[in-house]
This record gives structure tokens, sequence and C-alpha cells, in this order.
């Protein structure tokens, strides 16, 4: 007991702390611009300490470090979604497959519009992929997740965000044509 008491009231709340690294607030154009980054490793180190602990507890943290996760990935810098996005495989990985409805619907949750909508569909298949290899996921698994990820990948091809990718690829083309 005495253990557990110095992991959940100490060892848990600084590791969370340090989730992230903490920078200046910066402004461009009066609005607010990324302010620190994400420190997967940490994060992925909470998530194995958490599994260590009674499901119950685990409930209720693992929202917050998910959360936490998940709002990295709003990042324009491609470099640190990369980062992100292999810091949640991992955690995703770690989870099991038990939590992967969950998490997805993080994701997707996180990431609601414009640019976000791609980096959601992108995440999305990063999971997939790293709960793949080995046989760590199996179909029936996938059945609590499949209508969101059918949702987002409806969008990925036929909905706003597929005509994003469609302007971008013409305005990418016409640019190209001027140089």
């Amino acid at each position: 007991k005495e253990m557990y008491a110095e992991v959940v009231g100490k060892l848990l709340p600084e590791l969370e702390k340090h989730m992230t690294e903490k920078a200046p607030q910066q402004f461009r154009d009066g609005k607010a611009i990324q302010q620190g980054g994400l420190r997967g490793a940490i994060c992925v180190a909470v998530v194995k300490v958490l599994r260590l602990l009674p499901e119950s507890r685990t409930h209720l943290r693992l929202p917050h470090v998910i959360g936490t996760v998940c709002n990295a990935l709003r990042t324009r810098e491609q470099s640190a979604r990369d980062a992100t996005r292999k810091a949640l495989a991992e955690i995703s990985r770690t989870l099991g497959p038990y939590y992967l409805s969950f998490v997805l619907g993080e994701v997707n949750r996180a990431l609601q519009r414009g640019y976000q909508r791609h980096v959601a569909g992108a995440s999305i298949v990063g999971i997939l992929e790293a709960m793949e290899p080995g046989g760590f996921i199996e179909g029936e698994q996938l059945v609590p997740s499949l209508p969101l990820i059918l949702e987002v990948f409806a969008m990925e091809l036929s909905g706003e965000v597929a005509e994003e990718k469609e302007i971008e690829a013409i305005g990418g083309e016409k640019r190209g044509g001027e140089k």
C-alpha cells in the first residue's frame, strides 16, 4: 500500500508534469503558436506505469495522458507530428487492443478541423499499422472501432478532406507550372 501511494501520489503526477516541454508563449499574426513539444518517451513511460496499476486507477488517469498526446498532433510542424504519432503508436501497443477504440476516439475528438482531419486519418493508420505486426490485433478486436475507422476513412476518400486534398493538388500543379 505504501508503494502504491508513492506511485499514485508522487511519481505519476511528477511524470505527468514533464510530458510536455514548457516554452514561452509566442505569437504570430496575433495568434498563439506552438508552446513547447511533447516528450513522447515520458508519455509512453506514464502509460506503462498506469498499466501496472489497478484498472480503475488506469481508467481515471488515462484520458489525461491520451488527450495530451492527441492535442500535440495539432501542431503544424511535421517533424513534431511524426514524433507524436510514433509515441501514440507505442502507447497503443502498450495498452493493447482493449483500449484501441478509446485511443482512436480521442484522436478523432482532438482533430476536428481543417488540416487536422488529414492528421487524424494519418494517425489512425499509424496506430493500426503499429498494432498489426506479429498478429497483435485480430479482426474481431477491430469491431468496436470499425464505425469510427470507417467514418474517418470515408471523410478521407469522399468528404471535405478529399476535396481539400484535391484543391491542394490543383494548387500545387498550378504553382509548379508557373516556375
